[in-house]
């Protein structure tokens, strides 16, 4: 009668213990919920409030979460809080996925912080991840901002050994970069493969088109 008792006591217990997780499993589901939400509004203080409720309440954030609050930072424009909640993530345990990554990445390059974005695309990379398009295009904005155009025409040529082809957001991010540099002719010859590809251009493109005629000083053709 004894072990059936103890049984019956470590029954109880097991199911007590999978309810409470089922429990904290409901209110993580929610905080996603909320999470997502606050990324769609690009509210990042939103954000980093849902996650100090859920370390409050001993919620442990998933990937999901902590992606979602990067994300968020990066759309808000705010590279300190997403500096801030990519530490925390990995304080918690949580190794960086390459969304992670490339949610700091785009924070950084919003925030000018070029420098800073070298620095976590070499870790990034000595993890072991595989840049995918987004970082690449991201990365090309981060040299071209940064007026590296040699390192940036060394990241096309390792995208394409990759076996990764540029679409419309890169090959605007590198007809940017060749503006900035003063290059209309080589936005030009971007502009030429674009079309080669079969890619549509969009305002952004024309944009920087006009930017690379005035360069040229074919201000005509600009106004045209």
């Amino acid at each position: 009668m004894v072990g059936g008792i103890r049984s019956v006591r470590i029954y109880a217990g097991e199911w007590t213990s999978t309810k409470q997780g089922d429990v904290y499993a409901i209110i993580r589901s929610q905080f996603n919920f909320l999470l997502n939400a606050s990324r769609k509004r690009r509210n990042f203080k939103w954000a980093l409030q849902l996650l100090d409720k859920m370390e409050a309440k001993g919620i442990e954030p998933d990937r999901f979460a902590w992606d979602t609050a990067l994300v968020t930072c990066a759309q808000a424009t705010n590279s300190a809080a997403a500096v801030f909640v990519f530490q925390k993530m990995i304080e918690h345990g949580q190794k960086p996925s390459l969304c992670s990554y490339g949610a700091l990445l785009s924070a950084l390059e919003k925030g000018a912080l070029f420098n800073k974005a070298e620095m976590v695309w070499e870790h990034m990379k000595r993890t072991g991840l595989r840049p995918n398009i987004e970082a690449y295009t991201t990365m090309i904005s981060v040299y071209g901002g940064a007026g590296k155009q040699e390192e940036l025409m060394r990241l096309v040529d390792e995208m394409k050994m990759a076996g990764i082809s540029p679409n419309l957001i890169t090959f605007n991010a590198l007809i940017t970069a060749s503006v900035k540099a003063g290059s209309g002719k080589r936005a030009h010859d971007w502009f030429q493969q674009m079309e080669a590809t079969g890619i549509t251009p969009d305002a952004t493109t024309y944009d920087q088109l006009v930017k690379a005629l005035c360069l040229e000083g074919k201000r005509e053709l600009a106004r045209d």
